[in-house]
């Protein structure tokens, strides 16, 4: 596999205390480099992350992406 997915954010369903189905977020919200430390907002279920993808202005930037 593609050693980028490392960092990657992941998504996985829970059942109790069992997960299952851990998946990429695909590339929407993954880019080919380090994608890291997600947040999850309880209020309306975004995705705050940081990520070292080209346009930012620093070297690891603070992403969103909302809840679909």
């Amino acid at each position: 596999g593609d050693a980028t997915a490392l960092f990657d954010n992941w998504r996985a369903t829970l059942s109790g205390v069992t997960t299952g189905g851990a998946r990429t977020l695909g590339p929407l919200v993954n880019f080919s480099g380090i994608d890291a430390n997600p947040c999850l907002d309880p209020s309306d279920g975004s995705l705050y992350f940081d990520s070292e993808r080209l346009g930012g202005v620093g070297r690891r930037d603070i992403y969103y992406a909302p809840a679909q």
